[in-house]
């Protein structure tokens, strides 16, 4: 939905762009994601729909406590500049944590591995945590197909079973979003992965470790 928004609004097509705006209103998108994707002009319509109706836990939030989405803001700006020393002083300075402002989404969308790294020795956080729209961390990384991400989600115990609202797990995400030759086929000697590849694989050898786990056949009869 969110592309059609850019080519509605460039090419002036105004009935289509009003039917996405309604549509995206009514949606569990995320309001930081349409807020930093979207237009300004298009993010305020939005929000404007949404405050209305208060369909947007965040944006309720917001009205009745400012002062704790300022510094909600704050954080995702020092992660928007990479700089996660800062993010570190401002959660020593309130009683804001990296669950409240949903850091760790935010940076899986957004932020490079090695930024997204660091973050997650900051503070014990809830790497399974879903957010309004019922993502959690390593769902928006797979929408990114980031493996570096994604890895260091699995080794903090992201958990590969989670589902979306809509019944998808990690690795159907993936797979959605990868050609599903790329998906089967068998890499030829000496060629390089691709980060779709290594994201379904990293997802696929979870699946298999969380399968063994969970079989009641002893290690002996396994082996």
């Amino acid at each position: 939905m969110v592309p059609i928004i850019h080519v509605a609004s460039t090419c002036d097509l105004q009935d289509l762009l009003n039917q996405c705006i309604q549509r995206v209103a009514v949606s569990t998108l995320d309001s930081r994601y349409l807020e930093k994707e979207l237009p300004d002009d298009i993010y305020c319509k939005i929000k404007e729909i949404r405050r209305s109706a208060f369909h947007d836990e965040a944006l309720e939030n917001a009205i009745l406590d400012p002062e704790h989405e300022k510094r909600v803001r704050n954080i995702l700006k020092a992660l928007d500049s990479d700089d996660v020393d800062l993010v570190g002083l401002l959660l020593k300075e309130s009683t804001v944590t990296l669950d409240d402002a949903f850091a760790i989404h935010y940076a899986a969308a957004y932020c490079e591995p090695k930024v997204f790294a660091e973050l997650l020795k900051l503070d014990s956080a809830n790497v399974n945590l879903k957010n309004n729209s019922g993502y959690t961390p390593l769902h928006i990384a797979c929408t990114r197909r980031e493996p570096d991400i994604i890895l260091s989600l699995v080794e903090r115990g992201a958990s590969v079973l989670e589902r979306t609202l809509d019944g998808r797990d990690a690795l159907t995400i993936c797979k959605r979003l990868t050609r599903e030759k790329d998906c089967n086929r068998k890499l030829e000697k000496y060629e390089e992965k691709s980060k779709a590849y290594l994201c379904i694989d990293i997802l696929e050898q979870e699946l298999k470790r969380k399968s063994f786990i969970l079989d009641p056949i002893s290690i002996e009869e396994s082996i």
